[in-house]
């Protein structure tokens, strides 16, 4: 992958390379952009293009959208294409690593139908188009999430030969992220707001999605002090969805953890850490 100066030295982006490639001029452009409510006019286009000047984040992200990459490849950075990033997905997925791992989880409880089930492995390995727009369909988010964005961009981490391992953990984090976010409960979101603050472990924040309100209570108990609040806040919430799929399996490992005896003194070390007041 090449990655493009201009004539001071200095990294440009790809918004002319791209926009060449779809044998387009700039007053085009800017056209397609208003249809889709985006407003840049063809000399604002152009000092883009020249680096002359700088688009706001949003805007960078737009013009992504627009072009069908991500935002760190159209600012000229040495790396993979949205088409690549896809393709990374869809390796991890197949050798089941840790990234692999959060992508199955995140298709099982959105309910959707898993690669394997959808295509033999012969055909992802192959990597073709209808392989693609099933990534694309299923996981164009990543590409919006502005931290996600925020932290490639920052770290320049899109390297060229290959997936780094420290984009690939960003890329799992960011579907978790996404998966928290659309698998959140009125319940959920009042358990987030106040465990975050006392730095509780991950397996609260995602049991939160997932147990009814009588199990809930029980940690609730067993916490105590500064968890108070959260018992409080429950009773007026409404029920949690019954869970289903991957939720559901997950639902009774917690359930069993709940009775283990080295959860429960672990729980009360915590209290002791946290709590200020005694009952």
């Amino acid at each position: 992958m090449l990655i493009f100066f201009n004539k001071g030295g200095e990294k440009m982006n790809r918004l002319r390379e791209l926009r060449k490639e779809k044998k387009l001029t700039l007053k085009e452009v800017s056209s397609q952009l208003e249809q889709n409510n985006l407003k840049i006019s063809p000399d604002a286009l152009a000092k883009y293009e020249r680096g002359d000047r700088e688009p706001k984040l949003e805007t960078w992200q737009k013009l992504a959208d627009f072009f069908g990459v991500s935002v760190p490849y159209l600012q000229g950075m040495n790396g993979f294409s949205k088409k690549e990033i896809l393709k990374i997905l869809n390796n991890a997925y197949l050798s089941n690593d840790e990234l692999g791992k959060e992508i199955e989880i995140y298709l099982k409880s959105q309910n959707k139908e898993l690669p394997l089930t959808k295509f033999k492995k012969e055909k992802l390995e192959e990597y073709p188009l209808e392989v693609v727009d099933y990534w694309q369909k299923n996981f164009n988010f990543i590409f919006s999430e502005s931290e996600l964005v925020k932290i490639l961009i920052a770290k320049n981490i899109f390297y060229a030969g290959g997936a780094s391992e420290e984009l690939k953990q960003n890329l799992k984090l960011v579907i978790k992220k996404h998966r928290l976010d659309v698998t959140s409960t009125p319940i959920s979101k009042m358990i987030d707001k106040n465990l975050i603050k006392l730095n509780i472990n991950d397996a609260l924040l995602e049991y939160s999605r997932i147990a009814d309100k009588k199990d809930l209570k029980l940690f609730i108990e067993i916490i105590q002090g500064n968890l108070e609040k959260i018992k409080k806040e429950l009773k007026y919430l409404p029920e949690n969805p019954q869970p289903t799929g991957i939720y559901k399996e997950y639902n009774e490992i917690l359930k069993e953890l709940l009775n283990d005896n080295d959860i429960n003194k672990n729980l009360k070390s915590f209290i002791n850490k946290y709590s200020k007041t005694e009952h």
